[in-house]
């Protein structure tokens, strides 16, 4: 448990601090990553050499990707929190910083987009809940939220859902089991404790 919050600690502070960030700094990686997942969905042809890298344009379409008025409007505010956060991302490169954080936005029907701060529930006692891979209770179950996990909310809250990453028996040095969407509903669920 000590280590679980020692570690979200340091997490947080690190996510809730915008200073000028850096070519290779994880939150510009992850908006950057999350901006981008939305546009190849819609069938966007990349040019710079980390768009190439990190998406397959085989099946791309378009230069110019016409994006439904829900993802318009979310791209929209990645760039606003990209200038807010000085994000200056270097695609002349193909390699992000954490690749291994970014995999399970793939498999997400709604593209989870990480915020400035952090919070931990530690603990987790409400019930059992379903994990989707979408904001919504048609989206695809994926597993679960059980008493006792730990969950981190890093992500902007989508339609009253939290993307979450779960740590079923606390922390893990290697990182979440699994992340998803989950309808928590308002304010935070019932926990033992809470860090950030």
């Amino acid at each position: 448990m000590r280590k679980f919050l020692a570690a979200f600690t340091c997490f947080t502070t690190l996510l809730a601090t915008p200073l000028a960030a850096q070519q290779d700094d994880p939150l510009c990686e992850d908006l950057w990553f999350a901006r981008n997942l939305i546009h190849d969905r819609a069938g966007y042809c990349f040019s710079s050499p980390l768009g190439q890298a990190q998406f397959d344009n085989s099946d791309c379409t378009t230069r110019n990707a016409t994006l439904a008025p829900a993802q318009a409007a979310q791209v929209a505010r990645i760039r606003q929190s990209e200038s807010q956060y000085s994000c200056n991302l270097d695609t002349n490169r193909t390699w992000l910083t954490y690749p291994d954080e970014l995999e399970p936005y793939r498999r997400m029907a709604d593209v989870p987009v990480r915020d400035f701060g952090a919070t931990g529930c530690i603990g987790y006692r409400g019930p059992v809940l379903t994990l989707r891979n979408g904001a919504s209770h048609a989206a695809a179950a994926i597993g679960q939220l059980r008493p006792g996990a730990s969950i981190t909310f890093a992500h902007w809250p989508l339609n009253g859902w939290s993307y979450v990453s779960i740590y079923p028996q606390g922390y893990a040095p290697d990182g979440p089991a699994d992340w998803g969407w989950v309808a928590i509903g308002e304010g935070m669920p019932p926990c033992d404790s809470y860090a950030g």
